[in-house]
C-alpha cells in the first residue's frame, strides 16, 4: 500500500497543474465572452438597421411603379405563344428512405419473372 500512496503523492502536482490550466482557460473564455458579446450585438444591430433601410427603400420603389395596362391589349403581347411543357407525374420510390430492406417500399415498376427465367 505504501507504493500506491507514493504514486498518488507524485501525481498530485500534475493534477493541480492541470486544474490550474483548465481554470485559466475557463476564466479567459468567460471574461472575453462577456466583452465580445456586447460588441457583436452592436455590430448585429447596426447591420440590421442598414438592411432595414435597404428593404424600406426597395419597398418605396415598388410602390412607386406604375404599370400601363394597355400593354396587355397590344397585338405584340397577344401574339406571344405559351410553350409550357407539362411534366408527367413520376412514381415515388420508398415512402421512408431510412427503412432498411423492403419494408415501406412502393416499387416504381415490377420485373417480369418470364424475362428472368428465360436466360436459363
Amino acid at each position: 500500500m505504501n507504493q500506491s500512496i507514493k504514486a498518488q503523492k507524485s501525481r498530485l502536482p500534475e493534477i493541480i497543474a492541470i486544474l490550474l490550466v483548465i481554470g485559466a482557460i475557463g476564466y479567459y473564455f468567460y471574461s472575453s465572452g462577456s466583452n465580445g458579446s456586447a460588441s457583436s450585438s452592436f455590430t448585429i444591430s447596426s447591420a440590421t438597421s442598414s438592411v432595414g433601410a435597404n428593404v424600406l427603400g426597395l419597398l418605396n420603389q415598388i410602390h412607386s411603379l406604375k404599370i400601363d395596362a394597355s400593354l396587355f391589349q397590344s397585338p405584340v403581347y397577344q401574339s406571344l405563344n405559351d410553350f409550357t411543357v407539362q411534366v408527367p407525374p413520376e412514381p415515388i420510390g420508398k415512402s421512408n428512405p431510412f427503412v432498411a430492406g423492403g419494408a415501406g417500399v412502393s416499387p416504381a415498376f415490377t420485373a417480369s419473372t418470364s424475362s428472368t427465367t428465360a436466360g436459363r
